[in-house]
């Protein structure tokens, strides 16, 4: 497979501008051809697409039951975050979630002349995908920084998804995150099951 990224390790300052002035129309259609070709390759082939760029990008070798996390890997994972880690990303929760409570929007309901009611209802959307970058830099304030607003705003269904490491495991500070911001991994992890195996792309 044609790799599209070049990375460039500590340049030069006299080449910085070059550098910057490198990436050309054409390339960004190349990109966007080969992102647009593995969605339609995972559309069509399912799990096993997936998983087959899995290994080729992440290196990690999965079986289709170890795309959803269990409840045991979940209890594991928060159970290893250290306490002062943990103590800061609860501090970061309650911060962000003050700052956004503080912009929820509220209905309006005004007469603009008299028998005319006017009305502007707010209504969440009911179900939310999150995407949490992860394998070799999970960023879990990413976690906080979604999950917050869409639980504030009263999204009734919550998906996390997130790249998993080199031990094939999603980063625990991820799924730390995930538990204190609300995310039911167990209830979602048996809906998910029931869908899979309804589309008969859970094979194991």
């Amino acid at each position: 497979m044609e790799t599209y990224i070049e990375i460039i390790y500590n340049p030069l300052k006299e080449e910085w501008g070059k550098i910057l002035r490198s990436n050309k129309v054409g390339e960004t259609w190349q990109n966007d051809a080969g992102v647009s070709l593995i969605i339609e390759n995972i559309g069509k082939g399912g799990d096993q697409a997936l998983l087959s760029y899995v290994r080729i990008f992440d290196k990690v070798n999965l079986k289709a039951s170890e795309l959803l996390v269990s409840e045991e890997e979940y209890s594991q994972a928060c159970a290893s975050v250290p306490k002062d880690l943990a103590a800061a990303i609860e501090c970061a929760i309650k911060n962000v979630t003050k700052f956004h409570a503080a912009q929820k929007p509220q209905d309006i309901e005004i007469e603009t002349m008299p028998g005319v009611i006017c009305r502007q209802k707010n209504i969440p959307v009911s179900s939310v995908g999150l995407y949490i970058p992860g394998g070799t830099a999970p960023l879990f304030s990413t976690v906080i920084m979604l999950t917050v607003p869409a639980k504030l705003a009263g999204c009734k269904e919550i998906v996390l998804c997130s790249p998993v490491g080199k031990n094939g495991k999603i980063a625990p500070e991820v799924l730390y995150c995930a538990k204190m911001c609300g995310v039911d991994i167990s209830k979602m992890d048996e809906k998910l099951i029931s869908q899979y195996h309804e589309r008969g792309q859970y094979n194991a």
